[in-house]
């Protein structure tokens, strides 16, 4: 076979995959658990010669559960550019086999199933202990980020969604930017 079509294989499976893991979550017959977050965070962006740009919102979260003597960790990073809007999301997915202790590594997925199942294991876990306890540690920092960008409304709403811990709220204003320009008018309109 040729590596395209090992590549086709390759992505047919992973969407399989995901699909299987959104059906059990939803059913909770999965149960992730939080391992690591970074909370809802600013982060300076540069170009290539080392100049500050743009800024970002971003949090970070790994996650595992375990089902039929596999360990699955997914890695899920998410950033919203200042002042563009242009959204990021990242998925990582390994699968450790503890029969055979062999470990497969997932990374590209097509973008409606990656959203998808990052939204329905964030519900998992979006009012953990574990991520409070994060929120409780952290602050939202607005001096790692140059001043023209503090009062940029993008700012301020991830401001809003730190204080009120909104994982999941977070997640869908990076994908869903009709649901990021409805909050952002609420936020205009207070």
């Amino acid at each position: 076979m040729s590596r395209y079509h090992d590549q086709i294989l390759e992505q047919e499976e992973s969407i399989q995959l995901l699909h299987q893991l959104i059906q059990l979550s939803r059913k909770s017959q999965i149960s992730w658990q939080c391992t690591h977050y970074v909370p809802i965070t600013l982060i300076p962006e540069e170009n290539e010669n080392g100049d500050e740009t743009s800024a970002a919102i971003v949090h970070n979260i790994i996650l595992q559960a375990e089902y039929n003597a596999k360990l699955f960790i997914a890695e899920i990073f998410e950033k919203l550019s200042i002042p563009s809007g242009n959204p990021f999301t990242r998925l990582d997915l390994t699968v450790l086999h503890e029969s055979n202790h062999t470990e497969v590594h997932y990374d590209s997925f097509p973008k409606a199933e990656r959203e998808q199942f990052i939204g329905t294991i964030i519900r998992h876990v979006e009012d953990s202990p574990e991520v409070n306890e994060e929120y409780q540690r952290s602050h939202y920092d607005t001096l790692s980020i140059s001043p023209h960008f503090h009062d940029h409304p993008l700012t301020i709403l991830g401001r809003n969604l730190f204080q009120q811990k909104a994982v999941f709220n977070f997640h869908r204003i990076v994908v869903d930017k009709k649901f990021r320009r409805t909050l952002l008018t609420i936020l205009h309109n207070k």
